[in-house]
């Protein structure tokens, strides 16, 4: 009896901790915007509703890298190198010797080969994680691995919130005026919705962009043009909410690349 009374104690004060990192993580930087992540509900009947992604947010063995937003990564390990996480760290760095490869971020991964570097890469130490990664042969798995990090953000890296803010700022790009209020030109409009995202989500969006800038500057040998970048990013970057329809959804595909574009080409290089 001692020792299940010691067991539930220690799963309580492990959801308290928990619960603690996801209230910090609503936390806006003075003078930023932030997307609110609720606490978990305490009573027992939500407990029984939690879905597949809510029960895997709870503390886990090894090096978790995926399906957490950049702040609470930041959080989790504040050692990550550059402030970026660590997994697209050491992809980034890896792919800096394979830029010529054809069909980089368009080629699709073997499934298979993916989901176990993921598994390596999470089941082991941060030293384990940069080795797999650096081990890896194929540009594409480590392609693969990008796309599949940002799929499994719990908020898209441009954030949910501000998602008709950005079609609204692809429209207007479409209409190729230029401008999109008195005496703001694209790049003041970009930098506005930038500044409203979290800290840590600029950080990680800045490094994407600079990086793909790097892609696109070699487009003669890996095909890989900014436009053809835009367009396999848009909807990893901007997912449209769950309460829109399909059409609306299909028609923003466009508008989101152009966003996405636009982003890349206005990064530092």
């Amino acid at each position: 009896k001692d020792a299940e009374k010691a067991a539930r104690k220690s799963k309580r004060e492990r959801r308290a901790r928990l619960d603690a990192l996801d209230i910090e993580e609503t936390r806006a930087p003075e003078g930023q915007w932030t997307t609110m992540h609720h606490a978990k509900t305490p009573d027992k009947a939500s407990r029984h509703r939690k879905t597949k992604s809510e029960t895997h947010a709870f503390p886990s063995p090894g090096f978790r890298q995926f399906g957490l937003s950049p702040s609470h990564l930041a959080a989790r390990y504040p050692d990550q190198p550059e402030g970026l996480p660590s997994v697209i760290y050491f992809v980034f760095k890896t792919l800096e010797k394979t830029l010529d490869t054809e069909g980089l971020f368009r080629v699709p991964s073997s499934l298979k080969d993916l989901h176990t570097l993921k598994f390596k890469i999470e089941n082991g130490s941060a030293k384990d994680a940069g080795e797999a990664v650096e081990s890896c042969d194929s540009p594409h798995t480590l392609t693969g691995l990008v796309t599949l990090f940002l799929r499994e953000l719990p908020d898209p890296l441009l954030t949910a919130a501000l998602y008709q803010d950005w079609v609204a700022c692809g429209r207007r790009l479409a209409t190729q005026d230029g401008n999109h209020g008195p005496g703001e030109t694209t790049e003041q409009s970009l930098s506005a919705l930038v500044d409203q995202l979290p800290s840590d989500n600029v950080i990680l969006l800045s490094k994407l962009c600079m990086f793909l800038g790097k892609v696109a500057k070699h487009a003669d040998t890996n095909k890989m043009s900014i436009a053809n970048l835009a367009t396999v990013f848009g909807s990893s970057l901007l997912r449209p909410p769950p309460s829109m329809g399909a059409a609306d959804a299909l028609a923003n595909i466009e508008l989101q690349a152009r966003v996405v574009a636009e982003l890349i080409q206005s990064a530092p290089q």
